[in-house]
Order: structure tokens, then C-alpha cells, then sequence
């Protein structure tokens, strides 16, 4: 399971273009799935959408790690197809950064609860609520699926360029 490349910059039409659904779980989808997952951990992300790694396909995988006891993990999940259904009228800002855009970061308004919907890799439809930062990686992870990245939702004034910490 090789480690992909991520695509990256803002004007990438990959990242900017509409992906199509998955219409059967074959071996090359598993197989994206996979080094998706590899590609995800090498680069320490908690999200990656396949059009971060050139492919324009609804497919999406996320874990979330975090120290401390308190703190909500999530386990490797894999969403082919997804479709956010419901959206919560409470929204949370939070700081959002993203493999593809990895100098930039910014405040960004969204739901604090999600209803989702979709396949996992086995082709299982699955169906789910999502809140706080579960809802938060999911919503972000679909927007790439839409061409939508987090700067979109931002004002040029309030995205931060992260300077270089070797400098």
C-alpha cells in the first residue's frame, strides 16, 4: 500500500471539480480505500477525501486520535456515497486546516451536528449522526467531494498563513 501524493493549492481542478458516486465496490476502490488510509496516517491527518489524492470519486476515510482522556476518538471509518442529510441549527467556529492547503489555516462556521448517509467499503449502507468534531471532519471531508474547500467559507482577511518554524 503505497503512500499517494496529496494534491495541493487551491486551484487544482481536481479539488475544485465535482466527483462522481461509486457505482460498485470493486477491488480498485478497496484498494484506494487502503492507501487512502496510509496516505492519511503518513501525513498525520485526521480526514482525506479522494480528490486530495487525484481521484475524482465520493469517497472519503477519517480518524481521529487525540490525546487525552477526555477527548472524543473516532475510529478508521470509511463513507463511500456520502450524503448529509440533516444539519443541526447550532454551529460551532472552529481553527480548520487541511492536508491539501497545508500553509493555511482559518476560523470556519459549521453545524455542530450532522445526519450522514452512505456505503462503507464493504458496500453496507450505513447511516449515522455525527456531532462536535465527528460532524466537523465529515462536513469538511465532503466539501472536497463538492469541489469546496475551507477557504471558501472565509473572508481573505481571515485566513492565516502558517510561517515556516525552521526560520
Amino acid at each position: 500500500m503505497p503512500v499517494l501524493s496529496i494534491v495541493t493549492g487551491a486551484n487544482q481542478p481536481v479539488l475544485r471539480s465535482k466527483c462522481i458516486p461509486v457505482v460498485r465496490i470493486t477491488k480498485d476502490i478497496k484498494k484506494l480505500v487502503q492507501d487512502m488510509k496510509v496516505t492519511m496516517h503518513y501525513n498525520h491527518g485526521i480526514g482525506l477525501a479522494a480528490p486530495q489524492v487525484g481521484e475524482g470519486v465520493r469517497v472519503i476515510v477519517y480518524e481521529y486520535r487525540p490525546e487525552g482522556k477526555d477527548r472524543e476518538k473516532i475510529p478508521f471509518t470509511v463513507l463511500i456515497n456520502p450524503v448529509i442529510y440533516w444539519y443541526s441549527k447550532v454551529v460551532v467556529a472552529i481553527d480548520e486546516g487541511c492536508l491539501s492547503l497545508p500553509d493555511l489555516r482559518g476560523v470556519v462556521s459549521r453545524p455542530e451536528s450532522i445526519r450522514v448517509r452512505g456505503m462503507n467499503e464493504q458496500g453496507k449502507r450505513v447511516d449515522y449522526s455525527a456531532k462536535g468534531m465527528h460532524a466537523r471532519i465529515i462536513l469538511h471531508e465532503v466539501d472536497h467531494l463538492d469541489g469546496v474547500l475551507f477557504i471558501d467559507y472565509l473572508k481573505p482577511s481571515e485566513i492565516r498563513i502558517l510561517e515556516d518554524l525552521d526560520e
